[in-house]
């Protein structure tokens, strides 16, 4: 169960890593952010393996609930920013695609914007939200995460 959350994690974080600075340009195929089609093609760059990716990811998902769990806001805040700005794996998603591939293609840019702007009002709200209502933001990234995760590897 914990190495499925990871890999979904990771999805989600290659899909969102370069949203910020794509967020409405629009790429090579129709309905896919710029961000979206440089993730899924050959092109990202970044030395870090989709798995190491993950792994981070996870992370930052464990600092964020940790953060609520002792009620350290900035905790919160770093982990969901660090999400926002996570970098696509080397070689996009291209090479780790074996099954789902067009599942995956069409569901990735809802995914990545359903994470990435859960993450950024995650940041955003660190420092005044209640607890409960940064864990349901939370909530709802580890559901994505699931999702994806389960697309990937069924």
């Amino acid at each position: 169960m914990f190495k499925r959350i990871v890999v979904v994690c990771a999805v989600l974080a290659a899909f969102s890593g370069i949203a910020m600075a794509a967020e409405h340009k629009h790429g090579e195929e129709a309905g896919m952010s710029e961000h979206m089609a440089h993730v899924m093609g050959q092109g990202a760059q970044s030395d870090f393996t989709l798995m190491q990716i993950m792994h981070d990811l996870s992370f930052q998902l464990n600092r964020i609930q940790f953060g609520i769990l002792t009620n350290n806001r900035l905790m919160v805040e770093q982990g969901a920013t660090a999400i926002t700005s996570h970098p696509a794996p080397k070689g996009g998603l291209k090479p780790y695609l074996k099954k789902n591939v067009d599942d995956i293609k069409s569901m990735a840019p809802v995914i990545d914007q359903d994470v990435h702007k859960a993450a950024v009002e995650l940041a955003h709200d660190a420092k005044t939200a209640t607890m409960l209502d940064l864990q349901e933001k939370t909530n709802s990234i580890t559901k994505a995460c699931i999702s994806c995760h389960e697309m990937f590897r069924n």
